[in-house]
């Protein structure tokens, strides 16, 4: 009959290091499941369905069901304009818009990326006038999440490609 030897002191210390290093490392494999992911096209097609209903809103002038197309914590960035945060006050910043002289704009999708559990938009836009002419053309991104009601906006930014008024050149100074 033999006898396994006794592991040392220092032989029981290096098991149980490397028996944490395995615990710590199936438990982190464990917890970088990927969640499940969303289908690229089905998303893009809602999230374009969704962008169709909002030109048609917009035409129809309504800043009331122009906000609820929105997360009830959005956040509009306007070009040259504070953050518009809430629904209520993007209503307030649609109802504004609208009173313009205005018609419809349009939108162009060239990107779309899906996450987990929110979905961005990157395109163009085109804003047209009451006499059918250009207003204003320019770029956006939109953070779309989705919701018990469909997909909402969730952050949006949009700049002009119209430059801005150009900046002094030169930084008054005051009078001593």
């Amino acid at each position: 009959m033999s006898l396994a030897p006794i592991p040392s002191r220092r032989d029981r210390a290096l098991i149980a290091r490397l028996s944490t290093a395995a615990l710590l490392l199936v438990s982190l494999l464990a917890g970088c499941q990927s969640a499940p992911t969303k289908d690229p096209a089905a998303t893009q097609s809602a999230i374009e369905a969704v962008g169709r209903q909002i030109t048609a809103t917009f035409a129809n002038k309504d800043g009331t069901a122009m906000s609820l197309f929105y997360t009830e914590d959005a956040i509009a960035l306007p070009p040259g304009s504070a953050p518009v945060v809430g629904r209520a006050a993007i209503e307030a910043m649609w109802k504004s818009m609208l009173s313009l002289p205005l018609s419809a704009f349009e939108l162009r999708t060239s990107e779309i990326g899906v996450g987990a559990e929110t979905t961005w938009e990157m395109g163009h836009y085109r804003l047209i006038q009451n006499d059918g002419s250009t207003a204003d053309t320019g770029q956006y991104i939109v953070i779309w999440k989705e919701t018990g009601a469909g997909w909402k906006v969730y952050r949006e930014i949009w700049n002009s490609d119209v430059p801005s008024a150009a900046p002094a050149t030169e930084i008054p100074v005051p009078a001593k």
